[in-house]
């Protein structure tokens, strides 16, 4: 089982953009940082309060509320196959020394509700070992 968190990839961004949409009264930064911290401790009745005084009518509040949740990490728990992994490795030795050379290529699979999604990609790795004979 996999739990795996999303988020905008930056939230306080995002909402300050949101917040300085025109249909919205605009806040200064600071009032911007203050109402941000109420909302990320939870302290929902006392944002809606400072909100308020800041001449914010009810469903501004709520749709900022709303906006603001939909910018919090979510936490989904998942189970799947993340990824499909092919390889192909030659070894072979040359007096003392092993080689190892390997291909591998791998199939990512995006989980149940996960926004990204990767490309197939592969790789070459090599790996090269000296035998040490200690004498009886």
């Amino acid at each position: 089982m996999f739990i795996h968190f999303r988020q905008s990839n930056n939230p306080i961004r995002d909402f300050y953009y949101a917040i300085d949409r025109t249909r919205y009264p605009q806040l200064e930064k600071r009032e911007y940082l203050a109402l941000s911290s109420l909302l990320y401790a939870e302290r929902f009745p006392a944002a809606t309060v400072y909100l308020r005084n800041r001449g914010f009518t009810n469903p501004q509040i709520v749709g900022l509320i709303n906006e603001f949740q939909n910018f919090k990490i979510q936490e989904f728990n998942s189970f799947g196959i993340m990824n499909y992994s092919f390889s192909l490795p030659v070894s072979f030795q040359v007096g003392k020394l092993n080689i190892l050379l390997n291909y591998t290529y791998n199939i990512p699979i995006s989980l149940p509700k996960e926004q990204f999604s990767y490309d197939p990609n592969g790789y070459f790795s090599a790996s090269v070992s000296y035998m040490l004979f200690w004498g009886k």
